[in-house]
């Protein structure tokens, strides 16, 4: 690697050590590192970097550039408030990089900049009164230290800082796109360059920048992700990771599924701080899953420092929205702080005849001191959500009677609704006993109670117009558990520094299921009538079962020098009960596997991380073949090379992932079925996937944010004894993804106070079944957003910002998902959306 992109100053990182006590969260790791910022840099030598191995700018040139920018005066409008949002607020805007521990700006506030200034001179302003002042380091980036104290003698002395915090804790609140830690893929407080798999995160600026309303709308942007699949039904989020089903996470925690996947929580975006994918299999750290990977959405947390934020919302499809984001420290409290988050919206979709409404409500608490944090956190929703589809001819097929609206419903207003409460209630608490032990236990409970009534369409006639229609009657109740306790060591053997972890997690989901139908005739999908004649299919029990897992996890992440080594081992063992009401039937499956995950990544002084990677999974498989035996769990294994660049003192993060993942034992047509059992399967199918991932999150300049992505996936069944399938590509998985969004925010002249964005998603060609029958045209869709901050048009407004947010802004007509040809199983996507907030902080 071509010495040209080494970090001015030296190294980028440094080792410190500190007597002063550590909280759970700092100095978790006995090799803890400081991050050395580099001086400002031309982002765009990313791009040279990458192509021809040359890295940023020299030392010499890039101190000349931190110093042209300490000089120069800028206009700011930042108004009093926290300190810490304050000075991140001025940083951005004048270009320049800041790293401080957070106890050094904890319960402080600014009297907020208004006017010209120099970076000094703006320091100076925002920390007035604080006793803290900032410092130019020999990088060219500042650090903050108290402000001179003049003895007696008249000489001024400085009191020593001892740093031992990070830029950021994992599933702390982030001002950029980008993040430098996550516990997703380690459970560990982590560097997320130092973990050998693909991991991408979400920040809360990037989804308010963007004005996402749903997690699916949230990962959008996001490289080898598939979303929208139901398009305008709003009663759920299905997640798909290199072409195979995602498990959905709460804070680490598996959410409930239910039996069919229905009763499953979608999460509200608005109370979340991010959200984290973790790409290939994640069974070393969280048991049986899917082997695409897995989706970890991290609630808001309590804060020391206040939180006080309301919006009101309004825009397509009458929608209206309130809601409201409130943080602080108990009053007269060091150690107590809460959270309080809530929304309440009522809503249309493009669909006639159905809503999104909510309620959400969601309130934590949080008591910590220097050795131990104890965080609760809970949450309550309701939804009336909206599902309906609609057959392939007339949607993605022609029909000779015309093309079908996308507002089109072939159901009963009166019958056909989506009602689903939620709730969730955990803890977390950590507790670190010296500087090498520590331990934390997470305990989540969540819920889920739906009432899903709706007209399915079964065949459509000959003369294309004529539809066979019944109504179908379910409500389904689902929960889980899950109490996963880790200890962590952090010590050192020689030139060897560890991590140790140390785990055993236990979780329980189980499910409930009554289902009631009824033959409703006909319905014409031109001109449907809505008076039914049918009542009410009476509820009767279904089905109902648990599912039960107790792991055991071992994990080492070894630095050695530049070096990091990780290896992880685990055993499960899962046990599921099924009982079928229909006919009496009860089942019991007992499994076990042992999975595990093996990782070198090596840290260049410039920022470049190369890494490899080997992962595997397991997911239990019910049923039994011919002869009786129960079905093995299907195992899954991926190789991963990569490379990721994150320079110490930018706000940049690259990934470029290259993977071939495989899963065996997939259920496929027994080629020599008994005559009592024509269906019946045996587990000798394999499934492929090879593909190349790229995401990068730059800011170019003080005001420029880009997010963009690009995934080129290769999707093959290559066992199978299905002649109809074999070699084909997986349903749902394009071969070919790409997204670009750019965020700019004007800080100069008279255009300060706005900001624009644009972006970009286009989505290939790919099929709606595995038989590779329905091809899905490729479709490119484009957004856009525009804000404005109020307070500078009058001082009296400041706080108050309005925004203007729009997706597929030229309301392009496309089919997200189409599953058969025969019956009403295809998806129109979302048409057009615009929406206006309202927003004031104080």
């Amino acid at each position: 690697m071509s010495s040209r992109c080494a970090s001015p100053g030296g190294a980028a990182y440094r080792h410190v050590s500190s007597a002063t006590p550590r909280s759970p969260s700092a100095g978790r790791q006995a090799f803890a590192f400081v991050p050395r910022p580099l001086a400002l840099a031309a982002h765009v030598a990313v791009a040279g970097c990458l192509i021809t191995g040359a890295g940023g700018l020299p030392e010499a040139r890039a101190q000349e550039r931190a110093a042209q920018t300490a000089v120069q005066d800028k206009a700011y409008d930042i108004p009093a408030g926290p300190l810490a949002g304050a000075l991140n607020r001025f940083a951005e805007e004048a270009g320049v990089f800041l790293t401080a521990p957070g106890s050094v700006t904890q319960g402080k506030s600014s009297p907020g900049l208004k006017g010209r200034h120099t970076v000094a001179g703006g320091f100076a302003a925002l920390l007035a009164g604080t006793r803290l002042e900032a410092f130019r380091q020999a990088d060219g980036s500042y650090g903050l230290r108290p402000a001179p104290a003049v003895d007696k003698g008249g000489e001024a002395t400085l009191a020593p800082v001892k740093v031992s915090a990070q830029l950021d804790r994992a599933g702390d609140a982030l001002t950029g796109y980008t993040v430098r830690r996550s516990a997703t893929g380690s459970k560990t407080d982590a560097e997320l360059v130092e973990i050998p798999q693909a991991i991408h995160v979400v920040t809360r600026r990037q989804m308010e920048d963007q004005g996402v309303q749903s997690l699916d709308e949230a990962l959008r942007y996001t490289p080898g992700v598939v979303t929208g699949v139901y398009g305008g039904a709003t009663y759920s989020d299905y997640v798909y990771l290199r072409g195979f089903s995602a498990p959905q996470y709460l804070d680490g925690a598996r959410m409930p599924y239910g039996l069919r996947g229905y009763a499953q929580l979608r999460i509200e975006p608005y109370g979340l701080e991010r959200a984290e994918i973790l790409k290939g299999p994640a069974s070393v750290l969280y048991g049986q899953n899917a082997p695409g990977g897995m989706v970890n959405s991290v609630r808001k947390r309590p804060t020391a420092e206040p939180v006080r934020e309301l919006q009101l919302q309004g825009g397509s499809f009458d929608r209206r929205q309130a809601a409201f984001d409130l943080g602080d420290r108990v009053a007269g409290s060091e150690n107590l702080s809460y959270r309080l988050t809530g929304l309440w919206r009522d809503a249309e979709t493009q669909v006639r005849h159905t809503s999104d409404d909510r309620r959400f409500i969601a309130p934590a608490l949080e008591w910590a001191d220097a050795s131990t944090r104890i965080t609760l956190l809970a949450q309550y929703q309701e939804d009336t959500a909206a599902y309906t589809s609609l057959p392939a001819y007339g949607t993605l097929l022609p029909n000779r009677n015309g093309k079908l609206s996308t507002s089109a419903f072939l159901g009963y207003p009166d019958f056909d609704r989506y009602r689903r409460r939620q709730s969730a209630l955990g803890y977390d608490v950590e507790h670190r006993f010296d500087d090498t032990w520590s331990i934390r236990q997470v305990a989540h409970y969540s819920r889920v109670d739906m009432d899903f009534r709706y007209a399915y369409l079964s065949r459509l006639q000959a003369d294309q117009r004529t539809m066979s229609r019944a109504i179908w009657n379910s409500r389904d109740e689902a929960d889980a558990l899950t109490v996963d306790t880790r200890l962590q060591a952090d010590f050192s053997t020689g030139a060897l520094a560890h991590v140790l972890l140390l785990g055993v997690d236990h979780s329980r989901l189980g499910y409930d299921s009554w289902w009631g139908g009824a033959a409703a005739g006909t319905v014409d999908i031109f001109n449907p009538s809505y008076v039914r004649t049918t009542p009410n299919p009476t509820l009767s029990p279904d089905q109902s079962g648990t599912q039960k897992q107790l792991g055991f996890y071992v994990q080492d992440r070894i630095k050695a020098g530049r070096w990091v080594f990780s290896i992880g081992g685990r055993h499960d063992r899962a046990r599921s009960d099924h009982l079928n009401s229909n006919n009496g039937v009860a089942t019991r499956q007992n499994d076990s596997a042992t999975t595990g995950r093996a990782g070198l990544v090596y840290l260049f002084d410039n920022g470049f991380a190369p890494y490899a990677g080997y992962s595997t999974s397991f997911e239990p498989t019910a049923g039994s073949d011919a002869q009786g035996a129960a079905f093995k769990p299907t195992e899954g294994k991926q190789y991963e090379i990569g490379l990721r660049y994150q320079p110490a003192a930018d706000r940049t993060l690259v990934t470029l992932s290259a993977f071939r993942l495989t899963q065996r034992n997939v259920l496929t047509q027994d080629p020599n079925p008994p005559a009592s059992n024509p269906w019946a399967q045996v587990q000798t199918g394999e499934m492929t996937v090879r593909g190349l991932e790229l995401e990068a999150k730059l800011n170019l300049t003080a005001g420029l944010d880009l997010a963009a992505s690009y995934a080129h996936t290769d999707s093959e069944i290559t066992r199978s004894n299905d002649a109809g399938q074999l070699g084909n590509e997986f349903q749902r998985t394009p071969k070919r993804q790409a997204a670009l969004w750019a965020n700019y925010r004007f800080s100069g002249g008279a255009l300060t106070g706005l900001g624009l964005s644009v972006g970009v998603r286009y989505f290939g060609a790919a099929y709606g079944d595995l038989a590779n029958v329905i091809e899905l045209p490729s479709y490119t869709l484009t957004d856009a957003a525009l804000r404005y901050d109020l307070g500078h048009l009058d001082p009296t407004l400041r706080g108050l910002s309005l925004s203007l947010h729009a997706s597929n802004l030229f309301d392009k007509t496309y089919v997200s998902s189409c599953f058969s040809l025969s019956n009403g199983n295809c998806y129109f996507g979302n048409r057009r959306t615009v929406n206006a907030t309202l927003q004031y902080r104080w």
